[in-house]
Formats: C-alpha cells, sequence, structure tokens
C-alpha cells in the first residue's frame, strides 16, 4: 500500500477508510524528484543567450553583471548573489568564480569601496515620480542610490559602451533628487 494513492471519499477523522468497491482506483505513486535535474528561472527569458553573435555575448553579460549588482547591498553579498544568479538558472556552476572574482575586483576599487560597506542608507532601484512640463506623471529608477546624512549618491551601472545618454540620464537623476530639496548629490555612471 506504500507509494500508491487512491480516488475515493476522504477518509474520517479517525482514519477509519471509506473508499468502497468501484470508486476506488489505486494509482502507483513514483518519486523520482532524484532524477530530475531540470533548472530555469523564471527570468531567463531576459538573458537567453545567443552564442553566433559576439555582441549579443556581450549585451548579455552585461544584463547579468547588471542584474548581480542590484543584489549585491553590501560587500559581503558577493557569494550569495552569484549564488542566487546559479540558483536562477542565469549562470553556471562553470561560470561562478569568473562572476565573483569580476565583482570583488569592482567593489575593491577606491571610490566605490564606501557605497557597499552599510554605512549608507540604500535605495535599490527605487522609483522617483515626478510630473513633466505637460502634467503626466513619469518615473525614472536610478540603480542605486545611497544617503547619508545630507549627502545623495546616484549610482547607475553601465557595463557596455559609453554612451551620451547615459551622462543625461544621470544628470536628469540628480535633477530630479535637487528638486526634492537634496542639496549635495553626486552621480556616478559605474
Amino acid at each position: 500500500e506504500d507509494g500508491q494513492f487512491r480516488k475515493g471519499l476522504a477518509m474520517s477523522d479517525k482514519g477509519d477508510e471509506t473508499l468502497q468497491g468501484e470508486d476506488c482506483l489505486e494509482i502507483p505513486f513514483v518519486n523520482e524528484a532524484k532524477q530530475a535535474h531540470f533548472r530555469q528561472s523564471n527570468r531567463a527569458k531576459d538573458f537567453i543567450r545567443d552564442e553566433e553573435n559576439s555582441e549579443s555575448r556581450y549585451i548579455q553579460r552585461g544584463k547579468l553583471l547588471h542584474h548581480l549588482f542590484e543584489l549585491i547591498r553590501h560587500k559581503d553579498d558577493v557569494e550569495s548573489a552569484v549564488q542566487s544568479l546559479v540558483n536562477e538558472g542565469l549562470l553556471s556552476r562553470d561560470e561562478e568564480t569568473e562572476y565573483i572574482d569580476f565583482a570583488r575586483k569592482a567593489l575593491s576599487q577606491e571610490e566605490v569601496q564606501d557605497w557597499y560597506t552599510g554605512h549608507y542608507t540604500l535605495y535599490n532601484e527605487c522609483s522617483i515620480l515626478f510630473k513633466d512640463e505637460n502634467g503626466q506623471l513619469q518615473e525614472r529608477r536610478p540603480d542605486r542610490v545611497v544617503m547619508k546624512e545630507d549627502r545623495v549618491i546616484v549610482i547607475d551601472f553601465k557595463f557596455g559602451k559609453e554612451r551620451k545618454q547615459y551622462h543625461k540620464q544621470v544628470n536628469e537623476y540628480v535633477r530630479l533628487l535637487k528638486e526634492m530639496g537634496f542639496e549635495q548629490v553626486e552621480a556616478y555612471l559605474w
């Protein structure tokens, strides 16, 4: 009887079986969980790789790095953030060390170290809402904003070629934060 499910009426609170005659259908159950190795992230479609196109691989790597740095709140989060990407099926075990080394090296840069110490209040991917010149509600979402006392630092992750539009984007974040009343606002493309 172990390993079988039965279709029929529910058992009573006393455990008495109420299954009878033709209403009883035995269905064998086989647990093959140890044999299944399929993993797929709900976000996998955002990171699907085109191995034929080197530019596409470069873009996909940038997306993965962006997601990785979204997950890192503190410098000690590097390993767990990379592990999250592996668990989501976005990185293979073979790539794990490469991404850990990359993140550690990036976080060891002198100007960056303080952003990941926990000394700042962190706003990760938080929206800034405002009305445009036509009165329409708009939203902007900097990658990372850290605040300490009256100092605000906007960090926008860019892992590709530098573009003028990136500078325009972070300058808009600075303007919006100043309009919100913050006086000391710095911005970094990183």
